[in-house]
């Protein structure tokens, strides 16, 4: 069974060298994914913020967000993410 799918908001804006992604959920993962990256956060007090390169030439940003119930390492936190119910926002650039 998945879990219920989380709350998610999410936003991008160009703060100098970087571009930052961030947002609230009610989820307990949240996963940012670029063409050219991918990172996992765990968000504090339901926000998170994520700040990658500006030079990133990402015309998309994925970010999903998910209750996975997991506190360990990332891959098997990505692994419950796979499993769990997810919320997805995806950003234009």
């Amino acid at each position: 069974d998945r879990s219920e799918q989380p709350e998610l908001t999410a936003s991008a804006e160009y703060l100098s060298e970087h571009l930052v992604i961030s947002g609230e959920t009610t989820g307990d993962t949240v996963a940012v994914y670029t063409a050219e990256d991918a990172i996992l956060v765990t968000p504090e007090n339901g926000s998170y913020e994520v700040r990658l390169d500006a030079e990133n030439d990402a015309s998309t940003v994925v970010v999903a967000a998910a209750e996975t119930g997991d506190e360990s390492d990332d891959d098997t936190t990505l692994a419950e993410f796979a499993r769990a119910g997810t919320a997805v926002e995806r950003l234009r650039l």
